[in-house]
């Protein structure tokens, strides 16, 4: 199937980003949690450390946080 044929707002999307998220450990961002992650993100992190590296590292270790 390519990329113009997949449904990205149907129950499918919905049902593999569940599987995914599970396969690897994160959990879903509800509300206002994208604007909770950009703050912590910004505030907590930026201050201290600009390489990309870790702050990626450290932005995945928080999401697959419970």
């Amino acid at each position: 199937m390519g990329r113009a044929a997949y449904d990205w707002s149907g129950r499918a999307i919905k049902r593999h980003r569940m599987e995914i998220r599970g396969a690897f450990g994160f959990r879903g961002v509800h509300g206002g949690g994208q604007g909770q992650l950009a703050r912590w993100l910004a505030v907590e992190l930026c201050g201290v450390e600009l390489k990309r590296d870790w702050l990626a590292e450290t932005v995945v270790a928080r999401c697959r946080k419970d």
